[in-house]
């Protein structure tokens, strides 16, 4: 079987929020059992610094940068996906933030608990219905 026919065989995954910790950790894992996988986050650079580490390891890996927080950004990534790929087989819904870190709950702003939901909850449900092939 030639290269581009592997390629198009090959399982594709999104991890969101893949450029540090789990999600860094998860997008290798996945890399190495095969899958050809789109790392995604907001800042370019870092996600550039760790497709370069993960690729020295001859891992599929490469940078989507997206922010979960911005509908438009989500849907023009899977647009990308769609037209590049063709195919989304797995979407590790990884990023997020923390934004009361040490702040005792009885203390947090509301503002800040507000912006920590749009994240981690609001942009996993975005990521969800973007990558969810709609049934008609």
């Amino acid at each position: 079987m030639n290269s581009n026919m592997n390629q198009l065989n090959q399982r594709l995954a999104i991890v969101a929020g893949g450029n540090r910790g789990i999600g860094r950790e998860s997008a290798r894992q996945l890399a190495s059992k095969g899958l050809r996988v789109l790392i995604t986050c907001r800042d370019e650079d870092k996600g550039r610094q760790t497709v370069k580490e993960i690729q020295r390891e001859g891992l599929s890996v490469e940078l989507q940068v997206v922010d979960v927080n911005d509908v438009q950004s989500i849907r023009q990534m899977i647009e990308r996906v769609k037209d590049d790929f063709g195919r989304l087989d797995v979407l590790v819904n990884n990023a997020g933030i923390i934004l009361d870190r040490g702040v005792s709950v009885l203390d947090v702003e509301e503002s800040v608990m507000r912006e920590t939901f749009e994240t981690n909850y609001f942009g996993a449900l975005r990521m969800i219905q973007a990558s969810v092939p709609k049934r008609e």
